[in-house]
């Protein structure tokens, strides 16, 4: 008869609630493996499993498409012992917009190309869990600006692939429409991945550089 009644009046106070929190994600840090993002072999497989889900002429008319991408012919030559060459580029095709390298037989792609460069686009803004009463964080980027094309900077990621699917559907240029695709193909795969779509913001440990929306620098939303 008593127990009830204990458990009830036992409240944490917010400074203990926090301190619970704290535990339990450093108990995490501590006994998970490392998580790592996608990279080339990720985004690889999630173009192709994409790609084998195509009819046989639409698959067809991708390769088409993909091949007028201006860095096509300098980013695009497969290495002697490629299997399947439909399923390498489509594969290089998602990986194409990221930043890491492929040993030394790839230089960095489209992140050594400021032509191409698009940092904003990876992630969201925005915060999935907040700890304390004094973070200030960034605002959840809204739907995509009107007048905005594949040179607009700064989007990100769902303001990004909604440009993408409108340039697809649009009558422009095959060369703008292989941007789209390999575009794409990359940030469905980067929304799926939390570190590129969540962030966490603790007070005094993981707290957002605030800088104006149309500021050049780096935001880090996540560390």
């Amino acid at each position: 008869m008593l127990a009830r009644p204990l458990q009830q009046s036992i409240k944490e106070t917010p400074v203990q609630k926090l301190r619970s929190i704290l535990v339990s994600v450093l108990a995490l840090i501590l006994t998970v493996q490392p998580a790592l993002g996608w990279s080339e072999g990720g985004h690889h497989l999630i173009a192709v499993l994409a790609y084998d889900l195509m009819q046989p002429a639409q698959q067809k008319r991708l390769m088409e498409l993909l091949e007028n991408h201006p860095r096509f012919a300098g980013d695009f030559k497969p290495g002697t012992k490629v299997a399947d060459l439909n399923h390498w580029t489509i594969g290089r095709a998602g990986y194409w917009p990221d930043v890491a390298t492929c040993g030394h037989m790839w230089p960095h792609v489209a992140r050594d190309q400021p032509a191409f460069n698009r940092p904003n686009w990876h992630y969201q803004l925005g915060s999935t869990l907040t700890i304390g009463d004094n973070v200030k964080v960034h605002a959840t980027p809204g739907a995509l600006p009107t007048g905005a094309t594949l040179e607009t900077k700064n989007l990100h990621i769902g303001q990004a692939i909604e440009l993408c699917r409108q340039t697809l559907r649009g009558p422009g240029a095959d060369s703008d429409n292989a941007i789209a695709i390999y575009w794409l193909a990359h940030l469905v795969a980067d929304s799926h991945q939390p570190c590129h779509a969540g962030s966490l913001y603790v007070d005094g440990i993981f707290a957002p550089q605030i800088v104006p929306h149309n500021a050049s620098a780096t935001i880090s939303i996540s560390k």
